[in-house]
């Protein structure tokens, strides 16, 4: 959070992105009945625009986070939960504690970027699917509980430090170092190929850059036939994000949540009202959640 004098520093020296602020504000107030939003304008008179524009999004910036090298790898790795958390080679150590604390942001209770919720979970011995890991955080946090999980990550830098993460989990652990996508090819699988016809999964996570309509696409057979359970899919990249995965999973057979309050991409070039875009769309499988219910 800004003090004072620094949010008024800050206002001079960015005047785009403080017009951005207040055009965000000056919209806000033509809502006045919708709480999330008003707690957005009240984060923005007082500081500047962030993805993650909330008090608790701010104050997880402070934390101390140690970095050190693993000699072994030649990797940084950090502490998270008394787990090993290896970084991509190539980023400056004094940039590794921001990264980190932006993750442990995103998947504050509170934030709309969460992608596991008390009624959400990923349960012992479900098998889940990671698209778009990078460092694999998500997967890490419920590794212990786990049947099988699946990786995919495209990018090298990821896939080294992803193989570091989880040696120790490398029997329940593969690690595709692939795009996923709505086609087939050296560098890419769709999900329904990769599987193939029997395999059922439990849990489906989509943070893939705005791919995500495409890799539900090569994902059809699988979803349409009810062999994934529950997917979380981010809808942030693109404004029309919300709309058009919600109607596509519903297509696929699907009862869809959006996740409580807003993320505002103020990096966006253009970026025009509503300004402010849910995080995360929670899809359930009926049948598969009733099933789940009885046992």
């Amino acid at each position: 959070m800004f003090s004072s004098l620094r949010f008024l520093k800050w206002r001079i020296g960015h005047p785009q992105r403080d017009r951005l602020r207040r055009d965000v504000i000056s919209w806000i107030a033509t809502r006045p009945d919708d709480p999330e939003l008003q707690e957005v304008a009240a984060f923005l008179e007082k500081n500047a625009p962030t993805y993650l524009p909330y008090d608790f999004a701010c104050a997880q910036q402070d934390n101390p986070v140690h970095v050190e090298l693993d000699r072994a790898t030649g990797l940084p790795v950090i502490d998270h939960g008394g787990k090993r958390l290896y970084w991509r080679e190539g980023r400056k150590t004094k940039r590794i504690p921001r990264d980190y604390n932006a993750l442990l942001a995103e998947q504050d209770p509170r934030s709309p970027h969460r992608y596991l919720t008390g009624n959400f979970d990923i349960a012992p011995g479900d098998v889940l699917v990671d698209a778009g890991s990078a460092e694999g955080i998500l997967t890490l946090d419920v590794i212990d509980r786990v049947g099988h999980a699946y990786l995919f990550e495209a990018d090298p830098r990821w896939t080294r430090a992803l193989e570091a993460t989880f040696a120790p989990w490398k029997d329940k652990v593969t690690i595709v170092p692939k795009y996923v996508g709505d086609e087939t090819r050296d560098d890419m699988v769709r999900l329904d190929d990769y599987f193939g016809p029997e395999r059922r999964i439990d849990f489906l996570k989509l943070d893939v850059e705005g791919w995500e309509s495409r890799v539900l696409e090569g994902a059809r057979e699988m979803l349409t036939s009810g062999r994934v359970a529950r997917a979380a899919v981010c809808a942030y990249h693109y404004p029309q994000d919300e709309e058009q995965l919600s109607a596509l999973l519903r297509d696929m057979g699907f009862d869809v949540e959006t996740s409580d309050r807003y993320m505002l991409l103020y990096r966006d070039e253009g970026l025009a009202p509503p300004y402010l875009r849910r995080g995360l769309l929670r899809a359930t499988r009926p049948e598969r959640a009733e099933r789940a219910e009885r046992a």
